[in-house]
């Protein structure tokens, strides 16, 4: 099947029956799980109903980030940079906001706000903090791709696991940056951590992350990178290749084991396998 062929079929699969890793996927729960690895995301400074309750900026950071609690795309995201809005270049302000949610369509991002600490890149310049996307297949890293978003548009890097360039078009729509990129020093702790998450949901997920001056911090877990539209023939059948178990994961060797019992047979029920530590081996019953 086709990468987007899987997404679609997991989001149909998945407005029936959810498995229990999807429990992380809000942003409370995620926060969690990525705190047992030791990563945090941006400390939230206001939560608030709409906004136009939001605080007076006098009680604001001179630099923040305000941000729909739902949406995508950076729909409806300030990032306010010394009272400028690193996104336009404009001059940040109450009325300025509410113009700016108020040409967007209020199904696209809802109505509640946060207000997040404004990270700063690793590399101690202004800039929005690069995107650091990985996408991986369980324990496995496919590739990762980092974007550096500005106020002229967006750059777009992708590279192997081995950090070396990616050879591919990914997205249609996203050209390969010709500018050389000089990744952060702590770049494969970055990819360990993403190994580690991966390994741990046991499922195809894009794992974002960013390299700031105070560390790596935590994104958001991506179950559907861009809604599965827009992805290259060539990425199409590769990514698609690599999607192996129902949900991308890696299959254990107790699944193989009883898939291989249950041919081998041919009964009406697959044996049970269970893992004996002691042994550190394998056995089964036919439970009948």
């Amino acid at each position: 099947m086709l990468f987007s062929e899987r997404i679609a079929t997991r989001r149909q699969r998945w407005k029936i029956k959810k498995p229990a890793a999807v429990a992380y996927f809000n942003k409370t729960r995620s926060v969690e799980l990525a705190s047992k690895f030791g990563l945090y995301p941006p400390d939230t400074l206001h939560n608030i109903e709409s906004i136009d309750s939001l605080p007076a900026l006098d009680d604001l950071a001179n630099s923040f980030v305000l941000k729909p609690v739902s949406g995508s795309n950076s729909r409806g995201v300030f990032v306010v940079t010394k009272g400028i809005d690193s996104f336009t270049g404009e001059k940040f302000s109450l009325d300025y906001a509410k113009n700016r949610v108020g040409q967007i369509k209020g199904e696209a991002i809802g109505t509640q706000f946060v207000v997040e600490e404004r990270l700063w890149n690793w590399d101690g310049s202004d800039d929005i903090p690069y995107d650091f996307k990985f996408y991986t297949f369980g324990k496995n890293v496919a590739f990762f791709h980092v974007v550096r978003r500005t106020n002229k548009g967006n750059e777009h890097w992708f590279f192997k696991p081995d950090c070396a360039p990616l050879n591919m078009k990914i997205q249609r729509t996203q050209e390969h940056c010709s500018r050389k990129l000089e990744l952060p020093d702590n770049i494969n702790d970055m990819l360990h951590l993403a190994s580690k998450m991966g390994k741990h949901l046991n499922m195809f997920i894009r794992i974002d992350l960013y390299a700031t001056t105070t560390g790596i911090r935590f994104g958001e877990f991506t179950p559907f990178p861009h809604g599965g539209k827009g992805y290259t023939d060539d990425a199409e059948a590769w990514l698609g290749s690599l999607w192996k178990d129902k949900e991308g994961g890696q299959f254990s060797l107790i699944k193989k084991l009883r898939k291989y019992l249950f041919a081998r047979n041919n009964s009406s029920s697959p044996p049970r396998v269970n893992f004996c530590p002691k042994t550190v081996g394998y056995f089964y019953n036919t439970r009948y």
